[in-house]
């Protein structure tokens, strides 16, 4: 049996992790732990998301600063955590977006096997992005891809009211960068260091080619849009960018985190 001393200094980071979730945070004065409600560092109903060109490094920015963030924030969802009595305004104009999207990939000529994959995808985004508006969780979610980054084009179509119920109490972080080329060769250094072998002609042919560059410009104006229509909406945008690096990106992120 472990001593009591020893038992409480295991159960302490538990019980701290506990209590958080409930608004409460555990400190040590010189007797004794005292109890304070820290419910004004609460994040529920809220969403941190990271929004950006896919090869931008939002997913290894998070993975850099998830114990940062997870104290206030929460990572995995649910989906049977899920409040189907959400407000009809939210769980409306999420569904338009969806519908929207999905008449997209059906126009994009794909197969079935491609689209039911996209579609699973589509859905878990959905799902992540209306439990963390309904509140169920006792802390907002952090996404390195929700509905901003997959729903970019169709939040945009949007009048501003439902643009609004989709946008309220998030905070973007927009991940851009100054030129087309610099995400480039992030995925080319991505997938060279994944697949760990050398890359084919076809495949350098296309990491470098024009209709690539051409793509990640209008990825990058469209994120810089929807950047701007969220300030619009009342939200906290910070805009960071690539070339400046993870470290000096992370400090930038956790300072605006504080803000919040």
């Amino acid at each position: 049996m472990l001593p009591l001393s020893m038992l409480k200094h295991k159960l302490k980071p538990w019980s701290q992790k506990a209590l958080a979730n409930k608004g409460f945070e555990l400190r040590r004065s010189p007797s004794t732990d005292v109890l304070y409600n820290s419910k004004h560092l609460s994040t529920a109903g809220k969403i941190f998301e990271f929004v950006g060109p896919s090869g931008g490094g939002k997913t290894t920015l998070l993975t850099h600063m998830e114990k940062q963030l997870t104290r206030r924030w929460y990572a995995p969802y649910s989906r049977r955590l899920l409040d189907r009595t959400a407000d009809e305004t939210v769980m409306s104009a999420h569904r338009k977006i969806l519908v929207a999207k999905t008449q997209r990939i059906e126009r994009d000529g794909l197969d079935a096997w491609e689209q039911s994959e996209i579609l699973i995808r589509l859905g878990k985004i959905m799902h992540q992005s209306l439990a963390g508006a309904s509140g169920v969780y006792s802390r907002g979610l952090v996404l390195d891809e929700g509905i901003c980054h997959y729903f970019a084009e169709q939040i945009l179509e949007q009048e501003k009211s439902i643009a609004y119920a989709l946008l309220k109490n998030r905070y973007l972080v927009l991940l851009l960068a100054r030129s087309p080329k610099t995400v480039a060769s992030q995925m080319l250094k991505r997938m060279t260091e994944a697949e760990n072998r050398t890359l084919s002609d076809k495949e350098m042919g296309y990491l470098c080619s024009d209709f690539l560059l051409e793509n990640i410009a209008q990825q990058l104006d469209i994120y810089r849009n929807l950047g701007k229509l969220a300030k619009n909406c009342g939200c906290q945008v910070l805009t960071i960018y690539s070339e400046d690096g993870i470290k000096k990106n992370i400090q930038r992120i956790l300072e605006f985190e504080r803000t919040i």
